[in-house]
């Protein structure tokens, strides 16, 4: 009976330590999945972080290239993608008030991308040549000067409300002013800082930021007196 007895309570010791041995392996088991889920987690939150500096990064330097400043009398291309060639190569200005004299003219130049006439009055006519393959179907706006090109490209439209335009066509060649169009800006808009722009349908395709000043105040000013102004004036817009 003894015998018996002692050999129960041994059955029982053996069950219980491989019952403790099992337990220990689960939670050990456990354990490891658990470490794996976290692991996982980790990269995961890792991965979303590298993604949103990135997109942050991004986002910052579109912001800064939407604020990179212009410079008056300077052709900018508009929405242009790698590779494409401009539809407006070079433009050329002129007004019909200042600048007539024939020294050291700043008008009758030859279409420029940055020796382009930026200066104008209130109600003088400024004439436009391109140098463009397209020879009809192109407008040109003066729309108060964006700071943000994105605007021309996401919103145009909506600035074309009153502001002046003329269709522009290539002239014939008998044509002794050779003008593909002229356009002003009335007394009913203050002076300041204007881009003309130029569209293709409702499409912009470039632009030259130009400065106003009041009627008759460039009038009595030589061409050097002038140039002296551009030359002043032909830096970054704040």
């Amino acid at each position: 009976m003894k015998k018996v007895f002692a050999l129960l309570v041994a059955m029982t010791l053996v069950l219980l330590l491989a019952a403790c041995g099992k337990d220990t392996g689960s939670a050990g088991a456990d354990g490891d999945r658990l470490t794996a889920a976290e692991d996982k987690q980790d990269n995961t939150d890792a991965g979303k972080q590298d993604t949103a500096d990135t997109g942050k990064q991004e986002t910052a330097e579109k912001t800064e290239a939407e604020k990179e400043p212009v410079i008056p009398g300077v052709l900018y291309q508009i929405d242009q993608k790698e590779g494409e060639e401009p539809l407006i190569r070079a433009v050329s200005l002129d007004g019909n008030q200042a600048g007539i004299d024939d020294d050291n003219p700043v008008n009758g130049l030859e279409p420029s991308v940055d020796k382009i006439r930026f200066i104008f009055m209130l109600n003088e006519w400024i004439s436009i040549t391109l140098d463009s393959d397209k020879t009809s179907g192109l407008t040109a706006y003066i729309i108060k000067h964006q700071e943000n090109p994105e605007t021309y490209i996401d919103s145009f439209a909506s600035l074309l409300d009153d502001a002046p335009m003329v269709e522009l066509n290539k002239p014939a060649d008998d044509d002794s002013w050779g003008y593909w169009g002229e356009m002003y800006l009335s007394e009913d808009y203050p002076t300041g800082y204007y881009d003309l722009v130029f569209a293709n349908g409702l499409k912009p395709v470039a632009k030259v930021t130009l400065k106003f000043f009041g009627s008759d105040e460039l009038t009595p000013k030589s061409n050097d007196e002038l140039w002296n102004m551009m030359k002043n004036e032909a830096k970054p817009i704040d």
